[in-house]
């Protein structure tokens, strides 16, 4: 009998050391880490702002009239990020705003403003990029190049395919002056 009380004792002498000391061992070291306030010293500096590279109005239309220019257009996937609802939307509130079009009374539904987003890069400095929505539209029997800029939401081009139309032209022009 004296053997298996013996024998019980050390047991629990082993399971005592293996399960129970460690935990209050690690208790009581974690106790004396968090006592120690410790201080640094911390050099106050400031961030100056990073220079923002966005283009004016009249630089986006620049560089999509200039022929010289080496732009690359990369296609991108409507959805969450890109909406075409909200494109559509603000491409024909842009397009009532140019009364030669009459957008308002002959204009297109919004089903029918057919536009793709597009991120355009320009080769010698790749950071100014721009985001544009390029399609076409048709307007009492006319169809119309157009390009919509993301940021501003303004008509960057608007043009009918295959005729020259001045009175569009000053209008889109003024159209551009007023925004």
């Amino acid at each position: 009998m004296f053997n298996h009380v013996l024998y019980i004792t050390k047991i629990a002498a082993l399971a005592f050391g293996i399960l129970i000391f460690p935990y209050f061992y690690f208790q009581y070291e974690d106790q004396k880490v968090f006592r120690e306030t410790k201080e640094m010293d911390m050099e106050v500096f400031q961030i100056d702002k990073v220079e923002n590279n966005a283009l004016t109005l009249e630089e986006k239309l620049n560089l999509l009239a200039d022929s010289n220019a080496d732009l690359k257009l990369t296609q991108l996937k409507t959805g969450d990020r890109y909406s075409l609802y909200e494109a559509r939307r603000q491409c024909f509130r842009e397009l009532c705003k140019i009364s030669v079009l009459e957008a308002s009374i002959y204009g297109p539904i919004l089903s029918e403003i057919d536009i793709t987003p597009y991120l355009l890069i320009d080769s010698e400095t790749p950071s100014s990029t721009m985001l544009i929505w390029k399609g076409i539209i048709t307007i009492k029997d006319i169809k119309y190049q157009i390009t919509l800029e993301e940021e501003s939401g303004k008509l960057l081009f608007v043009q009918p395919i295959g005729i020259e139309d001045d009175v569009l032209k000053m209008q889109w022009e003024n159209y551009l002056k007023n925004s």
